[in-house]
């Protein structure tokens, strides 16, 4: 059985998509359609950042044997803690962080995928209301969806910009997507894996 993990936040996995699961959930409905031997691993976890990830990432993926990865993190890397008016992880840290996971990606003989981050409404996130101490910008997002762009190339990563690509109205918390905005991330993820050659064209 071949297997693709999906190792990232709570955007990656499903949270305010109360109909379908989120965009991860969609990739797996898919490949069950189309494929007898393909499955979808989603393995994210809310709040998670680069930090928790890497400290995961071989155990879980050494276990499941996939044949690649997608990557979908780094808002909460980008988001500016109450307490300290600094990211949640540096910019430094998320880069030696981002480049340590490709490498060990690479040792496991992975194709590796970034899904880069998505732009917030800023009404709505600064703080966000179940967690005071987390805000979100769209200029700190943009900053580190850059970083992670550069990372790519540098490291010849497959890397999905979609930061401009989900309106404000389509985030009812002003973070998540809601149904629809997943479903146009999946048409986008999917074009992506099949052009990519990740996913068989069926």
């Amino acid at each position: 059985m071949a297997r693709i993990c999906i190792f990232g936040d709570s955007i990656a996995r499903g949270n305010s998509d109360y109909i379908y699961g989120g965009w991860g959930q969609l990739l797996s409905n898919y490949t069950e359609r189309n494929f007898e031997d393909l499955s979808i691993y989603n393995l994210s976890v809310d709040g998670e950042t680069s930090r928790e990830i890497l400290n995961r990432f071989q155990q879980e993926a050494s276990h499941r044997e996939p044949y690649a990865v997608i990557f979908a993190y780094g808002t909460n890397d980008s988001a500016i803690l109450s307490s300290t008016k600094e990211n949640q992880v540096s910019q430094s840290q998320f880069v030696e962080n981002t480049k340590a996971l490709i490498e060990l990606a690479q040792t496991l003989n992975l194709q590796v995928v970034f899904l880069g981050l998505l732009s917030v409404n800023e009404e709505m996130t600064n703080p966000i209301p179940w967690d005071e101490e987390r805000n979100y910008h769209n200029q700190e997002l943009q900053t580190y969806n850059r970083l992670l762009k550069n990372i790519c190339e540098e490291c010849e990563c497959v890397f999905i910009d979609v930061i401009h690509e989900i309106e404000p109205r389509s985030l009812p918390d002003g973070l998540h997507p809601d149904t629809q905005a997943h479903q146009k991330l999946f048409e986008i993820i999917k074009a992506t894996l099949i052009d990519k050659k990740i996913l068989p064209n069926k």
